[in-house]
Formats: structure tokens, C-alpha cells, sequence
């Protein structure tokens, strides 16, 4: 939803910015190198670190005045990047049981979950709500449209590094 009044378009979702296909390309690296048979932390802790490289360069983007056509057009090139570097991975995986790991992992699946998992997930999760919910007022205003927003004294910057971010 943050999106859609962000993007101003009610088809907008996590996809075009990038981050999901970002998250699953670090996971699936963790997963191609053996990493994530080194400690249980590591494999989630990678696909962490791609989504946030993904909304890093979304965060620079909107930092340095892109605007919301450029923001979609770059996580569209971002997702695809992702994707075909996937792909790349799986094509050339190691053997059939490392690609059906990484195959399993990006299809998601709750089994095996324990509570540990939802602890590792949980501040996270807190934190991107917090983010969200910080710019719902800037996110109100911006249904208005970027100069009106502007002009009701919205930072219209800010509440798109908040939403991106979160």
C-alpha cells in the first residue's frame, strides 16, 4: 500500500522496486558457495544484505532528486538484473541438490520454521513498520501530487526514502 501511494499507481508492489529479487539472489549465493551450511544466521543474513543493497541504490536515486518514473524504471532494472544473475546461479549450480535448495528457499515454504526464525525476522520487520507508518502522512498528502504535497510543507524526499526504506 505504501507503495502504490508512493509510485501513485495501484499495481506498484515490493517487485518494482527490486528488493525481493535482490533478497533472493543473496540468498541464493549463500546457498551456491556453501555458506549457509557454515551457521544458520548467514543464509537469511544474505538475503538481507541484497534486498538492502537493492534499496540502497533506490535511497541514492531518491536522494539525488530522481523522480518516481526513474525510482520504477531503476528497480525494474534492478529486478532483472537480479533475476538473470539467479538464473546464472542456478544454471551452474554445483549439483542437483544445491539447486533444489535454492529452488525450495526462493518458493518459500514454512517448514522446519522454529521461533528462533521469527526472532531473527521480527526487528527487522518492526523497523520497516515503523518506517512505513512514520511517512503515512507525507504518503496522504502525496495523493494530492508532488507539488501540492510540497506545498502543504511535505517533504516529499523524505517520505520516499522512508517508504523505500521500509
Amino acid at each position: 500500500a505504501a507503495l502504490q501511494g508512493l509510485f501513485r499507481n495501484p499495481l506498484a508492489e515490493p517487485g518494482v522496486t527490486g528488493v525481493t529479487s535482490s533478497a533472493g539472489l543473496g540468498a541464493v549465493i549463500a546457498l551456491y558457495f556453501g555458506l549457509a551450511a557454515a551457521s544458520p544466521a548467514l543464509l537469511p543474513g544474505f538475503a538481507i544484505a541484497g534486498a538492502l543493497v537493492a534499496a540502497a541504490i533506490l535511497y541514492f536515486l531518491s536522494r539525488a532528486g530522481a523522480g518516481v518514473m526513474a525510482l520504477v524504471l531503476a528497480g525494474v532494472a534492478i529486478a532483472s538484473l537480479a533475476a538473470a544473475l539467479t538464473a546464472l546461479a542456478l544454471s551452474f549450480a554445483p549439483n542437483p541438490y544445491a539447486m533444489s535448495e535454492m529452488v525450495l528457499w526462493m518458493l518459500g515454504s514454512l517448514k522446519d520454521r522454529t521461533p528462533a526464525d521469527l526472532y531473527f525476522a521480527a526487528p527487522l520487520t518492526v523497523a520497516g513498520i515503523a518506517l512505513l507508518v512514520s511517512a503515512a502522512r507525507g504518503l496522504d498528502a502525496l495523493t494530492l501530487g508532488e507539488e501540492a504535497a510540497h506545498s502543504l510543507g511535505v517533504n516529499v524526499h523524505g517520505v520516499r526514502r522512508r517508504v523505500v526504506l521500509g
